[in-house]
């Protein structure tokens, strides 16, 4: 590790990796069980991650009542949890042992045919599920380049590994890395990109998203433009009782192509949002995904 890091950075990098090893050693199922009891305790007690799930839940889902928002809240908490836990999972074994909890891979026609016709794709995986798995499982399909974010607890060597043992090729979401991104399509890469993040209000441009105007990030409408190559969810929802996933791949539809960007985002915006409203409380509402509000509008996040 880079001696220049604080050595109390480097002792927590090192304490968390032997935790991760650690959990590696567990079933999916104990790690849930695990999960459960964390989520227990965020539902009980005041906490920020709470709040902002709930606030999320609110103004994505007015139509639910209290109680349905309520029950949905603790949903969500028990899936958030599950996800931090198995990323030990996933990082640490090999993709042969991941895949022994995959119990359906669901291919549409259209992927089939695209397979033909295109030698790369875009690959969008949503912080839905696990999409760590869905990572994993787009880059066994296509060599694959993918946007990263160097970790702040100091544990890149960890993740990059993680991340790449099926031979993706992670860059990090800085200039360089996009221009790293760019040379890797045009080499013939597939390119794999979490595209709901809030990028701010000068990085991004607003489109709807659950009825609301969200900042949303305009690099995969660039890409899908200028390679004119298919573009697909990858799903990978997860039973947390049995402690297996399922896999699913959903084509965007071709405005995503399109010259106007809004038209363009809207339409990648509207496809994750179906995915999501099909199990809502697999999504990351502990994120503040409308942290950005149009010129005018108050604070969404109290």
């Amino acid at each position: 590790m880079d001696k220049s890091i604080p050595l109390r950075r480097r002792i927590r990098a090192k304490a968390i990796t032997a935790l991760l090893k650690l959990f590696a050693c567990f079933s999916l199922k104990t790690l849930y069980r695990f999960a459960n009891i964390i989520a227990s305790l965020l539902i009980i007690l005041p906490n920020q991650t709470k709040e902002i799930a709930k606030q999320n839940i609110a103004l994505a889902f007015p139509e639910l009542s209290a109680s349905e928002q309520q029950k949905l809240l603790h949903q969500t908490l028990r899936h958030n949890a599950a996800t931090m836990f198995e990323l030990s999972f996933m990082w640490l074994n090999s993709y042969e042992k991941i895949l022994q909890s995959v119990t359906n891979i669901t291919l549409p026609p259209e992927f089939i045919e695209d397979q033909k016709k295109f030698s790369q794709m875009i690959f969008i995986t949503p912080h839905f599920g696990s999409w760590e798995l869905s990572g994993l499982y787009a880059s066994s399909l296509y060599p694959l380049a993918t946007l990263y974010r160097p970790s702040r607890l100091y544990i890149d060597p960890l993740i990059i590994s993680g991340r790449g043992k099926n031979g993706a090729t992670l860059v990090s979401t800085t200039a360089q890395g996009i221009r790293d991104m760019m040379k890797a399509m045009k080499n013939g890469r597939s390119v794999g990109i979490l595209p709901d993040q809030d990028p701010g209000a000068k990085d991004g441009m607003f489109a709807p998203f659950f009825g609301l105007e969200a900042s949303t990030m305009t690099l995969v409408s660039k890409l899908a433009n200028r390679f004119k190559i298919p573009a697909y969810i990858v799903a990978s929802k997860r039973n947390l009782t049995t402690g297996t996933f399922t896999i699913e791949l959903i084509k965007i539809d071709d405005q995503l192509q399109s010259d106007d960007t809004l038209e363009s985002i809207t339409a990648l915006n509207l496809a994750i949002e179906t995915e999501i409203r099909k199990s809502p409380e697999q999504y990351l509402w502990t994120y503040k995904r409308f942290k950005t509000a149009p010129e005018g509008e108050s604070n969404r996040y109290h």
